[in-house]
Parts: C-alpha cells; sequence; structure tokens
C-alpha cells in the first residue's frame, strides 16, 4: 500500500503509515464535517498539500478569502480531487468499440514566451503513450519551443515508465509575416505553459489576451516545479504561487475557460522536475472524454 493518503489506485483512499489512519472511499464520501478531529484536521491539509493539480473549482475552494484555512473546504477539496482521478482511471480503463489510432496535438512552450509572439525554434517530436487501455497507444504531436531547456531529458525520464515510444522529430517553423517562426495557439488541442522560467509584466499582459485565443474545446495548463523559490515546501504552495502570481481569477484564461484548465506541480520526493508525461496523459483523457461525448466543455462530475 502507498504511504500517500490521495492514493486513487488502492481500495482505501486515505492510507498514512506517518499517522497510523486509514479511510475508504465510503467513510470518506460519508464523512461529516462535525466528526474532523483536530488530529484528522492535520492529516486533511496534508493530503492537500501533496495535491498534484488544481482547476477552477480547487481554486475557488482553497484559493479565496478565508477558504485557504478552512478544514471544511479542505474536506470538500480532498473529496472533489479524488473524485475526479477515480472518474479519468475508470474512465481510460473502460472498454471501447473504437480501434482507430487517435492523435492529439500539444503546443509546449514558456510564460516568457508569449510577449514574443511565440517566435522561437520550434522542434516537433512524436511519440505514442497509452491512454485507453481497450484502444491503440495516442499518438502525442508535441510542439516544443526550444526555451524550454533539455525538454527531451525532462519528458524521456518518465516516458518509458508510462509505456510510451517515441516515433520521430523533426525541426519545424512556420512564418509570419515578418519571417519570424510562430505557434498558432489555436491550432491545438492542449497548451502546456512552464512556469519555471521568469515572466515579465509584458508577458503577463500578453498571457491575459490568451483568454481571447483560447476555445472550449482545447485544454490549457499552467505548470511548474518553482524549484527557484526556497520557501515553497509543498505541490500546493507551489500551485499556489502560480496561482496568484500570474493574477488568480483576474487571469482572463483562469476566467474564460471555465472546466478545461489546471494548474499541475507533481514533483516527486526530493525530484524537482516536473513529470511532463503524467500531464500529457491527462490532457489526453480529458480530450478524448470530451470528443467521445460530442461536447466543447469537460464533463462536471
Amino acid at each position: 500500500m502507498s504511504g500517500d493518503l490521495l492514493s486513487s489506485e488502492q481500495d482505501f483512499t486515505w492510507v498514512s503509515f506517518r499517522f497510523g489512519v486509514a479511510m475508504s472511499r465510503k467513510e470518506l464520501a460519508n464523512l461529516q464535517l462535525n466528526q474532523v478531529t483536530p488530529e484528522l484536521a492535520l492529516k486533511i491539509r496534508d493530503n492537500v498539500n501533496d495535491m498534484k493539480w488544481l482547476d477552477r473549482h480547487l481554486c475557488r475552494l482553497l484559493l479565496r478569502g478565508d477558504a485557504e484555512s478552512s478544514t471544511n473546504s479542505a474536506v470538500y477539496a480532498v473529496r472533489y480531487y479524488n473524485k475526479k482521478e477515480n472518474f479519468l482511471r475508470h474512465f481510460a480503463l473502460r472498454q471501447s468499440s473504437k480501434v482507430e489510432q487517435v492523435t492529439v496535438t500539444f503546443a509546449i512552450t514558456t510564460l516568457c514566451h508569449c510577449s514574443q509572439r511565440y517566435r522561437n525554434r520550434i522542434v516537433r517530436y512524436y511519440y505514442e503513450l497509452p491512454v485507453l487501455q481497450s484502444a491503440p497507444p495516442t499518438v502525442l504531436r508535441l510542439d516544443v519551443s526550444l526555451d524550454i531547456l533539455n525538454f527531451p531529458h525532462l519528458w524521456d525520464q518518465f516516458l518509458w515508465t508510462a509505456g510510451g515510444t517515441f516515433l520521430s522529430k523533426i525541426e519545424y517553423s512556420k512564418k509570419d509575416a515578418r519571417g519570424g517562426e510562430t505557434m498558432l495557439l489555436s491550432e491545438y488541442d492542449c497548451a502546456i505553459f512552464d512556469a519555471d522560467y521568469w515572466a515579465s509584466d509584458a508577458d503577463h499582459e500578453c498571457l491575459n489576451l490568451l483568454g481571447n485565443i483560447l476555445t472550449s474545446r482545447q485544454t490549457f495548463v499552467v505548470a511548474g516545479s518553482m524549484a527557484r523559490i526556497s520557501d515553497l515546501t509543498s505541490n500546493f504552495d507551489c500551485m499556489k504561487h502560480m496561482f496568484q502570481t500570474l493574477g488568480g481569477f483576474r487571469f482572463r484564461p483562469f476566467s474564460a475557460l471555465h472546466t478545461n484548465w489546471r494548474i499541475w506541480c507533481n514533483r516527486h520526493q526530493n525530484n524537482p522536475t516536473l513529470n511532463l508525461v503524467e500531464i500529457a496523459h491527462w490532457a489526453c483523457l480529458d480530450i478524448t472524454l470530451r470528443r467521445s461525448r460530442g461536447t466543447r466543455t469537460q464533463i462536471c462530475l
């Protein structure tokens, strides 16, 4: 059994060897707020700190006003987080009658790339990644700006564990009217921004325009480890910092895209490297789910 209270792979959702406590999914769902003892409140807060992602609903629960310190909000947040994790895990395992191989396209760039209008050298990678158990591996087409340093190393260290395969790599450029290379974000299924690169005020102003560019058919991700900031000790601390630095719900993509965005920080123990493969796997599930339902917004749970 995992020592992670948020493990979605065990019959017992809350398990902690550190505290010697176990709580099943059913017990969690039936937990009454007046049953939360100070000791349990501390364990719930540990679960929040270990979350790998936040979406619109979790940001509203945990990052608005006094909600951050509210045990009630933390209980609701952990329930919601587990429900989302379990739903997508079961979706990935369900039988499907479709046998064709699908492609999901990604733009992976930095926040500071924005004010440059995405004019930079771009490398296109093709990979296969198992996403749905009963379907062929999904083809990932990743257009990565070269200001993402050491991308192959960051990606490949997690690809093998996920059962993925490298297919090919090509230099890719698309010239704008002035001869600069561009990334047209409207062309991609998912846009991932690495927040570990310094962004200026001009970058933030430009990033706000993404609220007018991105559509509800796309998935939007901001990810980072924030390793350069020493006092951010948990995943939650890092995600809170990213959310607030971008302006919270004043950041237009967070306010304009109601459901299909996430902030990610999925560092593992002492390894500050983000698991971009896990983020891409989630994005593929999110996109595949919306395609299968014939809707342009993520299914709300």
